[in-house]
């Protein structure tokens, strides 16, 4: 089951706040989904720059992320955005492509688009560590 994120009333999580589906995951991708919420805009209304970079990170990250296994953490070493477009609209898509993975290292690209129209608002290269989790 992919993870669910729009029930922002709980405001559990930031990804609750900012309200996110996953609509597909596979080996080396990753989609999602975002009804853009009054709160995601800036001032000027359009969605907040630190929204699409959060949708860039997060959507990257996942498209590495597919194939190994869990408990791991994953760090984000470094994120390269791309601000391409002011983002109006009501629906936005981000999308995350596996470049190349190693053993504990791997990096992704990935864009934040309109969900209507395709237009792409954000790009991002980054590079993710894996590092396994610690139990109790």
């Amino acid at each position: 089951m992919l993870p669910d994120f729009t029930d922002a009333a709980t405001d559990e999580t930031f990804h609750h706040v900012l309200g996110y589906r996953v609509t597909e995951l596979r080996s080396g991708y990753a989609r999602m989904d975002m009804d853009v919420q009054d709160r995601h805009r800036n001032n000027g209304d359009y969605v907040h720059g630190g929204v699409l970079m959060t949708l860039l990170d997060v959507v990257a990250l996942r498209a590495g992320a597919f194939d190994y296994p869990q408990p791991r953490q994953i760090l984000t070493l470094n994120l390269s955005t791309n601000f391409i477009s002011a983002a109006m609209g009501d629906t936005l898509v981000a999308e995350g492509f596996l470049q190349r993975a190693g053993k504990s290292i791997y990096f992704a690209d990935s864009k934040v688009s309109d969900g209507k129209t395709g237009e792409v608002f954000a790009t991002a290269q980054g590079t993710f560590r894996f590092r396994l989790a610690k139990t109790s």
